[in-house]
């Protein structure tokens, strides 16, 4: 913590990232890690993969997901007031595209559609977050779709 950095290790699966650690009080912690904003879009991927990835846990087994299954599964976050399908297709390959890009998504050799979800989803998106953000994005994603056209 000399460094305003912490280290979560996950011994069990074998992973570890460091952190930036929280502001407390009156406190000013230098920001000395890259943060990066994500999309509506990106967030709902993120709380699917998390969810596959909690699934397996308790199975037993490795997370492993296809770009088109997690593209279907976005689909339940469009918005049906917005007539452009070959946009938000390109929106959600681009979702693929950038959890591949830091990791979340790692390719699994051999397969050209089918990805392991990295096991440090779980450390950066603890089971008490999840079921308060799946509850959010649940709510945000029926106002989109309106009454009677819920998923």
């Amino acid at each position: 913590n000399d460094m305003f950095l912490e280290l979560a290790v996950d011994e069990e699966n074998r992973t570890a990232f460091v952190r930036q650690v929280p502001q407390h009080g009156e406190t000013d912690i230098p920001i000395l890690l890259r943060r990066q904003p994500l999309t509506f879009l990106q967030s709902a991927g993120l709380l699917i993969l998390r969810a596959a990835l909690a699934s397996s846990s308790a199975a037993g087994q490795r997370a492993v997901v296809g770009g088109a299954e997690l593209i279907a599964d976005l689909a339940a976050y469009e918005d049906p007031s917005k007539s452009d399908k070959a946009r938000f297709a390109k929106q959600c390959a681009a979702v693929v595209e950038a959890l591949k890009r830091v990791s979340i998504l790692r390719p699994i050799p051999g397969s050209e559609d089918r990805y392991e979800v990295s096991p440090t989803l779980a450390l950066l998106l603890p089971a008490e977050q999840l079921s308060a953000l799946t509850s959010t994005y649940g709510r945000l994603r029926d106002e989109r779709l309106g009454p009677g056209l819920q998923r």
